[in-house]
This record gives structure tokens, C-alpha cells and sequence, in this order.
């Protein structure tokens, strides 16, 4: 079992109002969310890092669990600035 907690999960902005979320921490398959929201995209991050977990469970039998922060990239925040 891979058991990881506290991972920082990075949002980010691309500038027009869509935003991504990646972690840098290792694990055993890659992974990231994108959404047209803040909340869509860590939504869209979890949901794929679940499924990763139960492919990669369902591949090698190991089981691999998280817990993550997420955390505004400056892009994000300066986003969040123009749009109040």
C-alpha cells in the first residue's frame, strides 16, 4: 500500500477563466484536473485521481491512497482578483 497525506495539489489559471490542478508529489501513475471553476477542477482532480487508483489497483493489486491540500497558484489568485 502507497499511503500519502497532505499532498499539496496546486491550482492554477490560465488567464481566461479555466483552471488546472496538479500535484507534484510522486506516485505510481500521473494525474491532474482541469475545470471552468476553481471547484470543477478540484472536483475533476479527485475523480481522476480515483480512477488512476483503481486502475493501477486493478493492474499491479497495489492500493495507493491520499489526502490532499489544495493551495492557489498566483495565477489563480490574480484570477480571482479580476473576476470581483
Amino acid at each position: 500500500m502507497i499511503k500519502k497525506e497532505n499532498c499539496v495539489a496546486h491550482v492554477e489559471s490560465n488567464g481566461n477563466g479555466y483552471y488546472s490542478v496538479y500535484c507534484e508529489e510522486q506516485f505510481p501513475f500521473g494525474f491532474f484536473g482541469e475545470g471552468c471553476s476553481i471547484e470543477e477542477a478540484k472536483q475533476d482532480f479527485i475523480a481522476v485521481f480515483e480512477a488512476s487508483c483503481a486502475q493501477h489497483k486493478k493492474r499491479t493489486g497495489e492500493v495507493v491512497e491520499a489526502t490532499f491540500t489544495f493551495v492557489l497558484d498566483e495565477s489563480a489568485i490574480q484570477e480571482l482578483g479580476v473576476q470581483r
